[in-house]
């Protein structure tokens, strides 16, 4: 079944109107649930959401983050510490992000030394072009990294920065072709030396963008994407991502119309989202959601997965608006249960009803991350 988006005609509005209250998960359920007090609060970007109990944050692993130092570089992955993927997760800051699950001290220092040894081939490439007569090559220089250790370098304005925050690595790698150093320099130490440690519910109240594990403080007006995803510990067959991006003008090469809530939902559940075999719309209609201070739609689906198993998908967007004097930042949540993933561990897997209501409490607990004014 295709997701149905109501066309703006009273009868429809009026149908959709009556059918979001008759229906016990209906439209105004996510604004009248409220979040329970024992529910744990993350930061995600500028942004925080509640969850249920204990939750597990995907990162890099130790052998995904040792992808990135080798000769031929290949992407590593977000994924949970047992090792299950989280491939809708991201983080930008202006630079490409990763930050890894808590290492051992031996494992730090192993990845630390291939972080040297991709540093060192990167100098004498670069001193072998400039001993080229027929290449100028941009200037080399390694950035000592002494208040805090780490390893950093540049090539031009292009850099790479890898450096323990805590018991974790926060590696950073950017290139700007064109570009002087003076005018990334800010933007380099901003991450070398303004990255904190920052435990699973712990929510600054400064001003900066939350990743998994850490906290860059900033002035709050940096550019950022962060798409960050939690599993519940209790309930593993489900799993939450919110992204958080700084609205941007739209190009003159993007239609408006592919980048609205509704296109944007349609596109997830029909092309981006490959696990299920089949997908139904359970809600006839989006449901008009606020997620923050942002309006935007949301969708409740079936997902027949290749075993036939059936699970449940919640999929809320929110498009900002780069003009307004608030932050107003586009944002997505998803809420999916995998039964499998639960049924591995011998838990019960939630039931359709539990599982809405959960998705609508979660959204509603979706808001700009307070700010201290002192």
């Amino acid at each position: 079944m295709k997701l149905k988006i109501a066309p703006p005609t009273t009868a429809l509005r009026t149908a959709a109107a009556l059918l979001c209250i008759a229906t016990a998960s209906g439209c105004l359920a996510q604004h009248s649930e409220a979040i329970p007090s024992d529910w744990v609060t993350d930061c995600v970007g500028r942004m925080q959401l509640s969850m249920p109990g204990q939750v597990e944050i995907a990162a890099y692993s130790a052998a995904s983050l040792a992808k990135l130092f080798q000769p031929t570089v290949e992407n590593g992955k977000f994924e949970f510490p047992d090792g299950q993927s989280a491939g809708y997760s991201g983080s930008s800051y202006n630079a490409s992000l990763r930050v890894t699950h808590p290492l051992s001290e031996a494992q730090a220092k192993n990845l630390l030394e291939q972080a040297e040894k991709r540093e060192a081939r990167t100098r004498d490439f670069i001193w072998k072009r400039k001993h080229s007569l027929s290449d100028n090559a941009p200037r080399f220089e390694e950035i000592a990294l002494t208040q805090r250790g780490g390893v950093a370098f540049r090539v031009g304005a292009s850099y790479s920065l890898t450096v323990p925050v805590g018991s974790n690595l926060f590696h950073a790698d950017v290139s700007y072709p064109g570009k002087d150093w003076s005018s990334v320099r800010g933007e380099f130490e901003a991450l070398a030396y303004g990255s904190a440690p920052r435990a699973i519910g712990d929510v600054p109240k400064t001003p900066g963008v939350c990743l998994p594990y850490v906290f860059i403080k900033d002035g709050g007006d940096a550019r950022r994407y962060v798409a960050t995803t939690y599993r519940l510990t209790k309930h593993p067959d489900v799993t939450i991502m919110l992204r958080d991006s700084k609205a941007e003008p739209i190009s003159s090469n993007t239609a408006p119309d592919k980048i609205t809530p509704e296109a944007q939902i349609e596109f997830f559940w029909r092309h981006a989202y490959q696990d299920p075999k089949r997908m139904e719309s359970i809600w006839r209609f989006l449901h008009p959601i606020k997620l923050a201070n942002v309006d935007g739609k949301a969708s409740f689906v079936q997902l027949t997965r290749v075993d036939d198993q059936v699970d449940y998908g919640y999929l809320a967007v929110a498009q900002g608006d780069p003009n307004a004097k608030e932050d107003t930042p586009n944002l997505m949540l998803y809420v999916i249960r995998d039964a499998k993933n639960a049924k591995a561990k011998g838990i019960e897997p939630l039931g359709k009803d539990e599982f809405i209501k959960l998705a609508q409490t979660i959204a509603t607990s979706v808001r700009q991350r307070p700010i201290s004014s002192q």
